[in-house]
């Protein structure tokens, strides 16, 4: 076969394979589209009809709860209840109460023939004036939302008391409704649920300790669920950042703190020469009282340092090359086979053998590297304290 044929087999090979290749995109694509259609209006037919249980369930959960959230037994015990609830509520949020006008007595009335049943729920109103700052009345408003009761303010009316009164003083009028069942023996306890973090903070504590559920001891002792207090968190708050808010003043801004301009200390003036400590190491170790500090810049004898008290070598001095200034002042705490351990101002240090000085004294040692040792009990309050202030505390006496 030559050149030419084997690229005339080649081209038609091709061109069949195209042909084909159109057939199948052609008679698949269209089944493909229509099965993807398909999947789509499905998903979203589900998911209107999950929607919809969505609603029915919500649906079927308010109604169970309106059936137990209104007060039961008779209207003018609900009433007096209520009353109970209401006084010391506005009380405790700071309002100052003028006027609080409880609901009139209802009158039972024959119904006539062809009249309708009245219903059986019954709403009681009061109308409420008071004065307090609008932070107060946020707080009453967000401890009545967290009460599980069906009662709502109806109508609210603020009025500024002092047009020149800039505390935002402000007087109230509210009325407030409140619903009741007669025919029912069992009602919503009438005290407000905790806050939702209050849940956290007594899990928390039962962590570190304390009984579980005795920081909402007084809401179980009432039988009151507390989870259900959740669901009535997740409504909206009432409670907003009032206290920077004044309805008739505008948005007050928040006092000016004036920051104190930190004095910083004048910088230490760096030292003339070489840093001796770094010519220091501990040279040799006599355990378990005696050691040997070796200079070997200035080339002197090695210093020798014990930790028994009263031994004249219990305080060490490094002074520069003129011995008119003390680089480092010491005392010896403790002397091991390998380490010495020794206290400079308020910092205690360890020095290895062969080890510098200034190697030693980069970093303090740590609390739990004090515990393990044992030398955090050795530290020396006294030594601590500048020559100076010693000095200074030192009494004189008095010429007679």
């Amino acid at each position: 076969m030559n050149s030419n044929r084997r690229m005339l087999w080649i081209m038609l090979a091709g061109a069949g394979g195209l042909i084909v290749m159109l057939v199948l995109f052609r008679s698949v694509l269209p089944s493909w589209k229509q099965a993807n259609g398909r999947i789509i209006s499905l998903e979203d037919e589900i998911e209107g009809k999950e929607r919809e249980i969505s609603l029915i369930g919500a649906e079927k959960s308010r109604r169970e709860t309106a059936k137990v959230l209104p007060l039961p037994g008779s209207v003018d015990r609900a009433a007096a209840e209520y009353a109970r609830y209401l006084k010391p509520l506005l009380h405790d949020a700071g309002l100052t109460v003028d006027e609080f006008q409880g609901p009139p007595p209802i009158e039972a009335k024959s119904l006539s023939a062809g009249q309708k049943k009245p219903s059986v729920y019954q709403i009681l109103p009061y109308q409420i004036r008071a004065k307090g700052e609008l932070s107060s009345l946020a707080t009453a408003l967000e401890n009545m939302r967290r009460t599980p009761v069906l009662h709502r303010v109806r109508s609210l009316t603020l009025d500024r008391l002092d047009p020149r009164d800039t505390v935002a003083k402000l007087g109230i009028q509210m009325t407030i409704e409140v619903m009741v069942n007669p025919t029912s023996k069992k009602g919503p306890k009438l005290i407000p649920y905790p806050d939702p973090r209050m849940l956290a903070i007594d899990g928390l504590a039962a962590l570190t300790g304390i009984p579980s559920g005795s920081l909402l001891s007084p809401w179980t002792a009432e039988g009151m669920p507390l989870t259900q207090g959740i669901r009535f968190a997740e409504a909206s708050s009432i409670r907003a950042d009032l206290t920077r808010q004044n309805p008739f003043l505008g948005e007050v801004p928040p006092p000016v703190v004036v920051a104190k301009k930190e004095v910083e200390p004048p910088p230490e003036p760096e030292p003339e020469g070489p840093d001796l400590r770094e010519y220091v190491k501990l040279d040799t170790i006599v355990p378990p009282t005696e050691a040997f500090l070796r200079n070997t810049y200035l080339k002197q004898a090695p210093i020798r340092i014990k930790s028994s008290p009263m031994s004249g070598y219990e305080v060490f001095r490094i002074m520069d090359e003129e011995r008119a200034k003390t680089i480092v002042r010491g005392k010896v705490l403790r002397i091991d086979p390998r380490i010495v351990y020794f206290q400079v101002g308020e910092d205690m240090y360890g020095i290895r053998f062969g080890q510098t000085l200034a190697d030693a004294m980069k970093r303090p040692l740590s609390p739990s590297e004090l515990d393990e040792s044992g030398v955090g009990e050795l530290f020396d309050a006294a030594f601590a304290e500048p020559p100076e202030a010693t000095k200074k505390k030192t009494p004189t006496r008095k010429k007679l």
